[in-house]
């Protein structure tokens, strides 16, 4: 399983908080510890009572403008991956307009059940692009906001894997 640094900066850029070596999942938990369930934390049950609640809640901003620009330029009917799936915010929205998307990222999210609830069942499959292949083929791969924290080395090994299942 890769391991995640998260590091905490402030104002003058000096480093305040770091943290080694925590499994995906712990991010999430830490995350809606923070957050709470007035900010829509992966614990919340909030945001999660309607698809437009969701939706009027996570997606904006620029999940707003990626959702455009996905909607815009994916056929629906093409097999599309989503690496570093995350919460789904933008999958989710495409999966309400019938995308036919499969999600994934390093740990499956608490939060994968509650959606269910709301959009329906969707696959979500546990992915590290970095050291696995998976057996199927996509049409469409995309990435959405975790690519900047791949090295050089690690940026090659993520598109020869993408290479392989595109």
């Amino acid at each position: 399983m890769r391991k995640w640094e998260k590091i905490t900066i402030n104002k003058t850029n000096k480093i305040i908080k770091l943290i080694k070596d925590k499994k995906f999942i712990d991010f999430c938990d830490e995350d809606a510890q923070k957050a709470g369930n007035e900010e829509g934390g992966y614990k919340s049950n909030k945001y999660y009572k309607s698809k437009n609640r969701f939706l009027e809640f996570y997606l904006k901003n620029r999940y707003a403008t990626l959702d455009n620009y996905l909607k815009n330029n994916l056929n629906p009917k093409v097999k599309t991956l989503s690496i570093g799936s995350g919460r789904c915010i933008n999958e989710l929205s495409l999966l309400s307009c019938d995308f036919d998307i499969v999600c994934s990222d390093l740990e499956i999210p608490q939060c994968y059940e509650k959606s269910k609830k709301l959009f329906g069942n969707f696959n979500y499959t546990k992915l590290d692009i970095l050291n696995e292949i998976i057996e199927y083929k996509f049409g469409y791969i995309f990435c959405l906001s975790v690519i900047y924290n791949f090295s050089n080395f690690e940026i090659e090994k993520f598109f020869k894997n993408i290479n392989q299942i595109l």
